[in-house]
């Protein structure tokens, strides 16, 4: 799970929740802060490469029947994680809604 957050209480709030759950991996934590390369831009599409990794790896280990059995141990502690993670789904998928470029 690719999640972006500047709060650390949040973070360590995450990470913890996530160790509670059977069957789920720690959680890859972006921290907020300067874009690397600077003002012109460089870095930035290594910055979209790693979260897609990142959503890529954690797909793998998070899927419907993974969730399920999170809620049925613990009720609690999974319901709000699993809102989380779409919460933070959602507000990554409105950050990257651009105008992609067409080919003329």
């Amino acid at each position: 799970m690719a999640m972006e957050t500047g709060d650390d209480a949040t973070s360590a709030r995450l990470a913890l929740e996530v160790e509670q759950l059977p069957g789920v991996a720690e959680p890859v934590v972006v921290p907020v802060g300067a874009a690397p390369g600077g003002a012109r831009g460089e870095g930035h599409r290594e910055r979209v490469q790693a979260a897609l990794a990142s959503l890529q790896e954690a797909a793998k280990k998070v899927n419907r029947a993974v969730a399920g059995r999170a809620v049925e141990a613990q009720p609690d502690a999974a319901v709000p994680l699993i809102q989380e993670i779409g919460s933070a789904l959602q507000q990554l998928d409105r950050a990257v809604v651009i105008k992609l470029p067409t080919a003329d």
